[in-house]
């Protein structure tokens, strides 16, 4: 029987006889002439024993992973990916996020898994130089620091092959990211220099920016 038929007032509305059959079902002993109240009572505790038991047996199932995964999850679910975005022109943060299968599908697992950073200096195609960072497997994040003079950059995330000899694998990759580059028509600008600046940077107050600038954090500039 359902251990949901076993409640307080479930039990209170059946007859003696019924109580005495249930009890027989669960294996529980009655002895002649005993009040109802104690068979209720015997039988409340077999619920609760039940019911810990059932309880008991799903954490065991979500523990080993055994869970079905439900139908209605987003189709991006266990999926790797990898993103970056600048925390200034010298810092980029990355993220990524990897399948729940990726480790029984290389050879070496997630243990080796790591960034290849591709930097561009110029617009070419091809980068001008690259390095590698080991990837922590366990919290998925990682600050990257960019050379100095770099214009754009990508990342992509490696797994070394389960064949000796062959390339990494890549799982994964971002997009070419620009970083902002200063106005080629203020960079030149020093501190007691005179020089001629558009009109528009005239209004915006830059020249009194920069020497208030010069003259509060002198030694900035030297």
């Amino acid at each position: 029987m359902n251990k949901n038929n076993l409640s307080r007032e479930y039990l209170e509305s059946i007859s003696t006889a019924d109580l005495i059959s249930l009890a027989d079902d669960y294996g529980i002993d009655i002895p002649e002439n005993l009040n109802r109240r104690f068979i209720i009572g015997d039988l409340l505790e077999v619920a609760e024993e039940i019911q810990a038991k059932e309880e008991n047996e799903e954490n065991v199932i979500i523990a080993k992973g055994e869970l079905e995964i439900p139908e209605n999850l987003p189709k991006t679910y266990n999926e790797t990916k990898i993103r970056a975005v600048l925390h200034n022109p010298a810092w980029a943060f990355v993220f990524w996020d990897t399948r729940s299968s990726l480790q029984g599908e290389s050879g070496n697992g997630m243990e080796g898994m790591f960034l290849h950073v591709c930097i561009f200096s110029s617009e070419d195609e091809s980068p001008t130089d690259f390095f590698d960072i080991q990837a922590p497997s366990r919290c998925g994040e990682q600050y990257v620091l960019l050379p100095p003079g770099t214009k754009s950059f990508a990342i992509e995330l490696k797994i070394p092959s389960a064949v000796p000899g062959e390339k990494p694998e890549i799982i994964a990759f971002t997009e070419k990211i620009q970083i902002p580059q200063e106005n080629p028509v203020i960079a030149g600008i020093k501190p007691g220099q005179k020089v001629q600046v558009p009109p528009m940077v005239s209004l915006s107050g830059f020249e009194q920016l920069l020497s208030a600038q010069f003259r509060e954090h002198r030694e900035s500039f030297a």
